[in-house]
């Protein structure tokens, strides 16, 4: 198996999740390689000194037995095909995106490629956990920047769809999805959380107008044209440092690199999943900071958002 091959055998990620119901642990692993693609496995590089990619596929998978991980191969193809980037495949997530008890895989990829302004700005693709097993129950699920509500604009490279986490936000009982876009806008980073809708089974990214989300701010405002999306019209909404109320701002050279740390938390006891966001490239020397974003009903507050830098915590940086 590819944990086996000497040099080659260390994965870049290991994601861990019950996937088929059977309360044992199964895995996915991701692996490094040269400049072949991640969807199509055949045309992969040839091993180089020092890859970690094992000859058949940049994607593995391995389900729980009762003597240990077995792989199994039937979803790999799948899953280094919505992993994929020309860099290789990003790292997924494990949650219980449709709330039917069972794991899901969350899978953030590139997208696909051409022209246009949305190829290539990320995908996220839901692969469903079932008792037959990890993209043997419902169909797969993808969401990206061009669908009907979502805020802001697609570029190539935002990288919609990192660092994806679910939890409940609203507090309805329903499961949402929070994810980051952390090139956006020169590496500034903003996060997405997109609410879980009452439409299909158990809860889906499908339109739901019961469920879009009022600001407590006017959901307009924006202190420029292309950043600082507070509450969308939509379903959606999308928070970065230039929203109105948020403290700090990005910074105009960019790379403070803004994206939602999972898991989510209900940091205040109020029944209410809640953001922690970190912007390691943040202020003056770049020392960085987080912010707590509480959930309400109607989505992220933008009020009374917590606000945690170094200086702040009491550690002292060196900087040039």
């Amino acid at each position: 198996g590819p944990t086996d091959r000497p040099r080659r055998g260390a994965p870049a990620t290991a994601t861990a999740g019950d996937f088929n119901g059977d309360h044992r642990t199964d895995l996915v692993l991701t692996y490094r390689y040269g400049l072949g693609q991640a969807d199509q496995p055949d045309q992969l590089d040839q091993p180089e000194p020092g890859d970690t990619a094992p000859l058949d596929t940049p994607v593995a998978h391995y389900r729980g037995g009762p003597k240990g991980l077995v792989r199994d191969k039937r979803p790999e193809a799948r899953l280094a095909h919505a992993l994929g980037t020309e860099d290789g495949p990003r790292e997924p997530a494990a949650g219980d995106a449709d709330h039917d008890g069972i794991d899901d895989l969350l899978a953030p990829g590139q997208g696909t490629l051409g022209p246009g302004r949305h190829r290539g700005s990320g995908r996220l693709t839901v692969v469903h956990g079932a008792k037959s097993g990890l993209g043997r129950g419902r169909a797969d699920l993808t969401v990206d920047q061009s669908g009907p509500g979502m805020p802001g604009d697609a570029r190539r490279g935002d990288g919609f769809g990192g660092s994806p986490a679910v939890g409940d936000i609203t507090g309805d009982g329903r499961p949402d999805l929070v994810v980051a876009i952390p090139e956006k806008h020169n590496g500034n980073g903003r996060l997405t959380l997109l609410p879980g809708s009452r439409h299909g089974h158990g809860g889906e990214y499908a339109p739901d107008p019961d469920k879009s989300p009022q600001s407590p701010q006017s959901p307009q405002s924006s202190r420029s044209p292309h950043r600082g999306h507070g509450r969308s019209p939509g379903r959606e909404q999308s928070v970065d440092l230039d929203t109105p109320g948020v403290p700090g701002r990005h910074t105009p050279y960019g790379f403070d690199a803004f994206a939602p740390q999972p898991p989510l938390l209900d940091v205040d006891g109020d029944g209410h999943d809640d953001v922690v966001a970190a912007a390691p490239g943040y202020g003056h020397g770049r020392t960085g900071g987080f912010w707590i974003f509480r959930g309400t009903g109607h989505g992220l507050s933008t009020r009374n958002v917590r606000r945690f830098t170094p200086a702040d915590l009491g550690i002292r940086f060196r900087t040039a």
